[in-house]
């Protein structure tokens, strides 16, 4: 996978473009993915101190490229993680550190929470993990989504992406 964008340098609130090519291995422009949640890559983009999270979708383009426009809301590290899968092939998740120019806010300190449940406009998702979280330990995460109005189990909920709802852990 490669990666580039245009203008080279990107400048915090200027529109740039993201531009990702797949290539086998002799070199050839590779087109033929497979479409994963209605899309055929999935872009997370993911400030250093985890304050700014963006999950876009480049859109392919006549050369085989697939681009997306997005404005960087402030200078600073980012990292996009690339999410696609070619036809006949396994899942593939790829990584690239990049620098942004321009105002950097100041980093919000992050404060793990209490408990790993959250309310956000009325709804509430409790995750539970069956034991300590440890790194390098596989495990399920279990999630449990209620009206947070009256406590009873959410039911007929819209799909996004084409699955119920889904996440993203980094």
């Amino acid at each position: 996978l490669e990666f580039k964008s245009e203008p080279k340098e990107m400048v915090a609130d200027s529109d740039t473009k993201l531009v990702f090519t797949i290539k086998n291995l002799q070199g050839e422009v590779y087109k033929d993915l497979e479409i994963i949640h209605e899309k055929p890559m999935h872009l997370i983009i993911v400030s250093e101190d985890l304050n700014e999270f963006y999950h876009l979708h480049p859109e392919p383009q006549s050369d085989g490229s697939l681009t997306v426009n997005f404005a960087f809301p402030t200078g600073g590290k980012y990292r996009l993680y690339v999410d696609f899968t070619p036809k006949d092939a396994q899942q593939s998740v790829r990584d690239f550190p990049l620098q942004v120019s321009g105002g950097i806010n100041s980093a919000k300190k992050l404060i793990p929470d209490a408990k790993f449940e959250k309310t956000v406009e009325g709804i509430k998702v409790l995750m539970e993990t069956g034991g300590n979280l440890e790194s390098n330990k596989e495990m399920t995460l279990s999630f449990r989504v209620f009206d947070a109005e009256n406590g009873e189990l959410a039911e007929g909920m819209e799909k996004y992406l084409g699955e119920t709802p889904h996440y993203v852990i980094i």
